[in-house]
């Protein structure tokens, strides 16, 4: 069974097994590499994720405890990479978990390290004539 903010249930996350690798093998070579989560449960299954890097195994994983219920996950991408000043980015959503989720629609995007140029944040604001009067949309399920 899932938890309820688990990619599991989006499709976003295979348990599986590479024929003649050993899953603690699979496991540590994708840890290595630093890609999304992956969980080993000493099993023939390996759990990789396209979440943030994470690594766990069955005695960190909180499976079974309740601990990531309330967990919740939004991914958004943008259409490009770089943009030129003064263009338009676009922000989609690739994923949502553990709903109702609420959006403001109005935030700021705060880099790690703020380059000599930039002189704060970047703000940004929706376009989108769906937001209702609050400025928050309010998400109910991955549609």
């Amino acid at each position: 069974m899932a938890a309820k903010a688990s990619l599991h249930q989006y499709g976003m996350v295979p348990d599986f097994i590479l024929e003649g690798v050993s899953s603690k093998r699979v496991w540590e070579y994708v840890r290595s590499i630093g890609f999304g989560g992956t969980g080993y449960y000493h099993g023939k299954t390996v759990h990789v994720d396209v979440g943030p890097s994470r690594f766990w195994d069955e005695k960190s994983s909180g499976v079974g405890t309740g601990l990531s219920d309330d967990n919740k996950l939004i991914g958004l991408v943008t259409d490009y990479d770089v943009y030129g000043p003064g263009e338009w980015v676009r922000l989609r959503f690739i994923r949502m978990t553990a709903f109702p989720i609420g959006v403001q629609s109005e935030f700021k995007l705060i880099p790690s390290r703020i380059p000599e140029n930039m002189e704060g944040p970047l703000a940004f604001r929706s376009d989108s004539e769906k937001i209702p009067d609050d400025g928050c949309a309010e998400f109910d399920n991955i549609e």
